[in-house]
């Protein structure tokens, strides 16, 4: 009797331990000091058209900094906008949090298959934005660069506008 309610509650336990798992979402780490201390306001009118969601996203391990993989889903943003022929893109939120804060969310478990412990830890940072293809600016609007080698300096526009 004593064995089969060990053997009982063994089974449990090693059922109960194939996965055990959480995520938590962390801030991309971007100071203000870090750009120009006077941003640009792009104002004016704006005559175009919406082109519909885009969305950029990098994923990779938990070990991964969540500036580097914020930089890599707008990088990803702005291609995607380019490829639906847009020249502006705006309303970026970041799904981790649903702010216009860079984000990245982190998954956290552990696997235990008897005798070894193997964990994986992933990472992510997915945002999702509107493009525009527009004549003229607009406040709250980011203008792609005409050119790919501007894009360095779109980036760190889009991850300081908060």
């Amino acid at each position: 009797m004593i064995q089969r309610s060990a053997k009982q509650v063994f089974t449990a336990l090693i059922a109960m331990s194939f996965f055990i798992g959480a995520c938590s979402t962390h801030k991309g780490n971007f100071s203000y000091s870090e750009f120009k201390s006077e941003m640009p306001i792009k104002a004016g009118s704006y005559d175009g058209e919406e082109l519909g969601a885009i969305e950029g996203s990098q994923g990779g391990f938990v070990w991964t900094s969540c500036n580097e993989q914020s930089r890599e889903a707008v990088q990803d943003l702005i291609s995607n906008a380019r490829a639906k022929g847009a020249n502006a893109i705006g309303n970026i939120k970041w799904r981790a949090d649903g702010t216009s804060d860079p984000t990245c969310k982190k998954s956290w478990g552990f696997v235990l298959i008897w005798p070894f412990l193997f964990t994986p830890l992933f990472a992510s940072s997915h945002a999702d934005a509107t493009a525009y293809k527009i004549s003229g600016k607009k406040a709250g609007l980011f203008m792609l660069p005409s050119d790919k080698s501007g894009d360095a300096a779109l980036i760190t526009e889009i991850l300081a506008a908060r």
